[in-house]
């Protein structure tokens, strides 16, 4: 700690000293010394880790599901070893915090019980929708049958779908809270109770810690459902002064797991996005890496794209290295209109400039362990092997010394070996930042302070105890008077939310019709086929046939689906903006409390009504909304895996995007009403509880006075 830091927390000290004078704690509210104190201790912290000459460089791995970052940190680290295990599905992803130590061990933290007891809540929440969704099924199914059996004339056999049929074919489809998917996932996983017993410890492993881990990381792991995080310490010289955060993919659908991964992040220094090749980047996963990352202190970003061989292999034929550049140039200028994108959309940040100005780097894990396979001649996995042959068979000019390039994992290397060359630097830059701003935090608090205690002064100096006591004894009679219209104005502005967001979900409704096109190609061509004629067909003929063949690209769908998701976050991230008018919310709520007052002080006015209702619109802050629909783009590539439709195709393609635009609307939909009943809920609650707080803080000033 350097001699101005130093002088800097003696004076914050002296402060807190004065504000803990037993003559001074009765001048203002207590709460205001508990956030002295709490923002003190942050800062104390936070110098204290900025002054250990042993701090490491933290970097963090951020990216959406299927990413690939688990087998991008096996080839970074540990030469394409499976060291970290693949998460199966989100709820399996584990946060890991990876350290250098000479005696290799890890430790594994489990969920607490508050942790559990939430995720059985939304587990539940699942069960009672598919049971539900299960009944209407078979209602319907019943039916169905009753109605073919009157037409048929006699009943026709239809295998109806089990429980478990139709939860992995229809619901699982149909149903997007992803979060309660995961948690019943987790539930299911949690096979043996008495591992519940385990809830709030710890567990440290040493020796063989990969084979030991697999109990508590693996899909199939005896623990796995009830781990929240596990720290790994391996003698790896590539860890020396880092220490590197493996995050689980944007959405954790597990909410306390999800904290715990802002919560690391937030000490981040420097950030690697990583975002799979075939959908690069989107504008949603831009913003949601956005926001899960805090606001200030990431000082350096590169942006990753993966699985670069499947990108490469999607456009098949031709010569290798002309396909690989013109990949890369198809997905810089992919990264270039999602910027676009976002900047029209979401309000600007410097992270998201900094994601704009970033290197983007591509790479594929599967093509660096295919090299070094080769190399040491170990035997490829089936795989490894498909991918291999496939790239041998598929372009011309390709051969085995590519694949240490396409990977790009060197190239990764390089960078970050100059980004930890800087560490120091980087460390002094982010360090610099603590003091000022804990210097804003303490001025906002003293200003409070100041503020409350003036105001008590002029009361002190301009009144006697009985006018005070009058005053008071006004004001509670005010607010007696004005609890019905303050209710009234509470559930009225809540139902108005409501109203204005039920007619949003139409305009994303119309808004769909501007994404429903995409190109066709007619390639005609001439052919001759042989006839027969003549009473016996004896006589032949050769007849000119004209074919057209007509094509429609995948990308053109995947471009609408993209661009319609991002349509609508622009829409309800712009509604919740002007959703109500809070300054002529907050002046209607003094009007009527100052009407009832009647002849009320202006300072009585000013302080004791406008700092309540403050506090009250910054519990109607509402987060940006976005849908990741990288698994609806998932399925147009499962269902068209060549790249295109042909002919009759291209109706089925014209149907799928038709019902991927309706599931994303939809997604949005539920979205933005959860967020707008938050409103409305929180709307209830003040209408009965605003008035009971004020009348609460007024009753508290005048014993104090």
């Amino acid at each position: 700690m350097n001699e101005a830091e130093q002088k800097v927390l003696d004076i914050i000290q002296s402060g807190t000293a004065l504000l803990e004078a037993e003559d001074n704690t009765e001048l203002y509210d207590k709460s205001f010394l508990y956030d002295y104190k709490n923002a003190e201790r942050e800062l104390r912290d936070n110098l204290k880790r900025a002054a250990d000459e042993g701090r490491k460089l933290s970097i963090g791995i951020v990216g959406a599901v299927k990413a690939g970052k688990s087998s991008f940190l096996n080839a970074l680290l540990f030469g394409g070893e499976q060291f970290l295990p693949k998460a199966i599905t989100p709820s399996t992803a584990t946060l890991t915090i990876i350290t250098y130590a000479e005696t290799p061990k890890a430790i594994v933290h489990f969920f607490s019980k508050a942790d559990w007891d939430r995720i059985s809540g939304l587990s539940e929440e699942y069960d009672s929708r598919l049971n539900s969704m299960y009944e209407a099924y078979c209602k319907q199914f019943e039916e169905a049958a009753q109605e073919k059996e009157k037409k048929v004339g006699k009943k026709k056999v239809i295998k109806k779908l089990t429980r478990e049929e139709y939860e992995g074919s229809i619901f699982s489809n149909e149903y997007v809270d992803e979060r309660a998917k995961a948690a019943n996932e987790l539930k299911r996983m949690a096979r043996k109770s008495d591992i519940l017993e385990n809830l709030e410890k710890t567990v440290e492993l040493d020796g063989d810690i990969i084979q030991k881990l697999n109990q508590y990381v693996d899909a199939n792991g005896e623990y796995t459902a009830i781990v929240k995080y596990v720290e790994i310490m391996i003698d790896n010289p590539r860890l020396k002064g880092i220490e590197v955060i493996d995050t689980p993919g944007l959405c954790d659908p597990v909410h306390s797991r999800g904290q715990a991964t802002k919560d690391f992040l937030a000490k981040c220094d420097v950030v690697l996005l990583l975002s799979a090749c075939s959908q690069f980047m989107p504008a949603e996963t831009i913003n949601l890496m956005a926001n899960s990352l805090p606001s200030a202190g990431v000082r350096e970003v590169l942006v990753i794209g993966s699985r670069y061989d499947s990108g490469i292999m999607n456009d098949k034929g031709g010569d290798f290295l002309t396909k690989a550049k013109k990949s890369k140039n198809s997905y810089e200028t992919q990264f270039s209109r999602n910027m676009d994108i976002i900047n029209r959309t979401v309000r600007s940040s410097e992270l998201t400039a900094k994601i704009a100005q970033s290197p983007r780097l591509y790479i594929s894990s599967m093509c660096y362990v295919i090299d070094k396979k080769l190399k040491e001649k170990l035997p490829l996995d089936a795989e490894e092997k498909n991918v291999y042959e496939q790239l041998k068979k598929e372009f011309t000019g390709f051969d085995d010394s590519y694949l240490l390039a396409i990977s790009g994992i060197d190239d990764v290397r390089k960078k970050l070996n100059a980004i930890i060359e800087k560490k120091n630097e980087i460390i002094m830059a982010k360090d610099s930042e603590l003091v000022n701003v804990a210097a804003m935090n303490f001025t906002k608090i003293l200003y409070d302070i100041k503020t409350y205690v003036e105001t008590n002064n002029i009361k002190l100096r301009n009144m006697s105890k009985e006018e005070i006591e009058e005053q008071a004894q006004k004001m509670q009679d005010a607010l007696t008077l004005s609890r019905k219209e303050l209710a009234l104005l509470f559930e009225m502005t809540g139902l108005e939310c409501q109203k204005k967001l039920i007619s949003v979900k139409s305009i994303m409704v119309q808004e769909m019709d501007n994404y429903t096109s995409f190109k066709t190609t007619a390639d005609t061509h001439e052919d001759f086929e042989t006839v027969s004629s003549g009473w016996f067909g004896w006589r032949k003929e050769n007849v000119k046939v004209t074919e057209t063949i007509k094509t429609a690209s995948t990308a053109h769908v995947k471009s609408n689906l993209q661009r319609y998701s991002a349509r609508c976050m622009q829409i309800i991230n712009d509604e919740f903006t002007y959703l109500f008018n809070k300054e002529e919310f907050s002046r209607q709520i003094k009007e009527i409390i100052m009407k009832a007052y009647e002849s009320g002080n202006g300072e009585y006015e000013k302080n004791d009504i406008l700092m309540p209702v403050k506090m009250l619109l910054t519990k109607l802050t509402i987060p940006e909304v976005a849908v990741d629909s990288n698994r609806y783009l998932d399925m147009v590539n499962s269902q068209f895996a060549k790249g295109y439709a042909v002919n009759d195709e291209i109706h089925e393609m014209n149907s799928m995007q038709a019902e991927l635009l309706s599931k994303i609307n939809n997604e949005y939909s539920d979205k933005l009403m959860e967020n707008g009943n938050a409103i409305v809920k929180i709307m209830k609650q003040e209408s009965v509880g605003f008035a009971d707080a004020l009348e609460k803080k007024f009753s508290g000033d005048r014993e104090l006075l």
